[in-house]
């Protein structure tokens, strides 16, 4: 089941969020900044946990209400309505817009039409498959601070001298990593293990999960997924 948080007042009224596994609601920092001064920086985290989505409190200051009441954790389910601060979120059921559905497509129909033209030529070049879900490249820290890249296809190379995503922290390798669709997966390829670290690992391939967090250098790029 797909739910949103739909924002009943505030700077951001009306505005719709997408539920999305390990996501950080909070004042100034986070995937969904309220920009609410009764709230704290990190203030609540969305969690998908058997089969159902759940609001986390992170200790902050004023908490979490449902209604008149204070909770540590709820259980989100339509028609819900939460308050963080000063501010209202009502739990909606959500489907993604017609127009990212057309794009998916259009990334499809962009990948068969390029092996096409190749021809017997495709088999030299490594297979380019799309990535499902998507995958959002946020950068939360270094020079390229909130910078975000939404990758539809794979694979992609990141480094400061490719042609493809390039990372323009000074200390970053020519290739950095390389991400690979795996049977509908994202798989994490390390070129270079002694300056990338995967979740504070050097790790040479991982299966990429959300949250997951990559460190180059100074440079730290988080992954989600876009459903």
């Amino acid at each position: 089941m797909s739910l949103a948080f739909k924002i009943l007042n505030g700077q951001l009224k009306n505005k719709i969020f997408p539920l999305k596994n390990g996501a950080i609601i909070g004042r100034s920092k986070g995937d969904i900044q309220l920009k609410d001064k009764k709230t704290s920086n990190e203030h609540a985290q969305i969690i998908f946990r058997d089969d159902s989505w759940y609001l986390e409190d992170l200790r902050s200051a004023n908490g979490i209400f449902l209604g008149a009441v204070k909770v540590d954790e709820v259980l989100l389910s339509p028609g819900e309505k939460i308050s963080i601060g000063q501010t209202e979120m009502l739990v909606v059921d959500y489907q993604a817009p017609a127009a990212e559905d057309h794009w998916r497509a259009k990334i499809k129909w962009w990948i068969t039409e390029k092996a096409r033209a190749l021809g017997p030529a495709a088999q030299t070049f490594s297979p380019v498959q799309a990535f499902e879900p998507m995958i959002k490249l946020t950068f939360t820290q270094g020079i390229q601070l909130d910078q975000h890249v939404l990758l539809g296809y794979g694979p992609r190379k990141v480094g400061s001298k490719v042609l493809d995503i390039i990372l323009d922290d000074p200390g970053s390798p020519a290739l950095a990593f390389e991400l690979q669709p795996d049977l509908g997966r994202a798989r994490f390829i390390n070129h270079s293990p002694e300056f990338v670290k995967l979740n504070n690992h050097p790790k040479t391939t991982e299966i990429l999960r959300e949250g997951d967090e990559i460190r180059i250098g100074e440079t730290i790029l988080r992954i989600s997924f876009e459903p």
